[in-house]
C-alpha cells in the first residue's frame, strides 16, 4: 500500500494518493464503503474513508486535508470488514 521509493499510498494501478492532493478529486472517487467528511470551519477537513478494500485487506484512512490540500493520512488495517455504525462495545483490548 505504501510506494517506498516516494511515500504514495497506492490504492491501485490507476489510483494513488500523493502530498498535497486536493479534497474535490479524492471525494470523487467514492473510495470505501463509507464517506465522512468533517469540516472543522479553520481551514481543516477530515475525510474517513471505511472498509477501502487493499489485495484483501480492509482499511479506514484518514485523511487531513488543510486548505482542501492532502498533509497527513492515519489508517487502520485488519482481515474483516469493520462495523459501518461501531461503538465503544466493538472494540477490545486485544
Amino acid at each position: 500500500m505504501i510506494d517506498k521509493s516516494n511515500g504514495d499510498i497506492v490504492i491501485s494501478d490507476s489510483i494513488r494518493l500523493k502530498p498535497n492532493d486536493e479534497l474535490d478529486p479524492i471525494l470523487k472517487l467514492n473510495l470505501g464503503e463509507v464517506q465522512i467528511i468533517v469540516d472543522h470551519g479553520n481551514g481543516y477537513q477530515w475525510l474517513t474513508l471505511k472498509n477501502l478494500e487493499v489485495n484483501g485487506e480492509y482499511f479506514i484512512l484518514s485523511l487531513c486535508f488543510v486548505s482542501k490540500r492532502l498533509k497527513s493520512i492515519s489508517f487502520i488495517v485488519s482481515k474483516h470488514k469493520f462495523p459501518l455504525q461501531s461503538t465503544w462495545d466493538d472494540w477490545d483490548e486485544i
